[in-house]
């Protein structure tokens, strides 16, 4: 599923993307969002959740500041007139892929995910440089700043996927 392939062949990406929806649908949080939200109300100071997840499990299990890096499938987005609405699924929409904007009708809506030859969206960039104190940009080229966290906890990926690495580059004390 690529970018290039959503502008070309919208119906064919939407096709898969319903796949991925569908088994999202209906999920609860597992015993590890519940306890990631828990801990995140003990611990003084700030604690942001980054997730490669699109499912928005961390969200709905109760914490607080979660950055989606590859965004969210529930939210939709109008690459026409910018327009965003929750849905809570895909099946009011099967009928009609690509769907139609609400508010500018045009057949520009999409899940707000990065496809693969995509980048990051602005909204999420900007959360993450302001949660950690660095530029995304920089983190390429030159090695961060301190961060302004204690430590950085991986769970269910590796510390060497870059946008979390960067926080080890840093000198934070990294747990994975």
């Amino acid at each position: 599923l690529s970018g290039s392939t959503f502008r070309t062949k919208p119906e064919l990406t939407w096709k898969y993307l319903s796949q991925i929806e569908q088994s999202c649908r209906g999920a609860s949080p597992s015993l590890a969002h519940t306890l990631v939200a828990k801990a995140e109300k003990r611990v003084k100071g700030p604690v942001t959740v980054m997730t490669q997840n699109i499912d928005g499990l961390h969200t709905r299990a109760g914490s607080s500041d979660v950055i989606s890096l590859h965004g969210e499938i529930y939210t939709l987005y109008c690459d026409h007139c910018g327009t965003r609405r929750q849905v809570d699924s895909f099946q009011t929409l099967e009928d009609h892929f690509p769907p139609e904007c609400q508010t500018c009708g045009k057949p520009k809506v999409r899940p707000c995910v990065v496809l693969f030859d995509e980048y990051l969206g602005d909204d999420t960039v900007e959360k993450y440089e302001n949660r950690l104190g660095f530029t995304m940009e920089n983190s390429f080229s030159q090695k961060p700043e301190p961060s302004a966290y204690d430590v950085s906890v991986c769970i269910g990926t590796s510390a060497l996927f870059h946008y979390v690495n960067v926080a080890a580059l840093s000198g934070t004390k990294t747990i994975e």
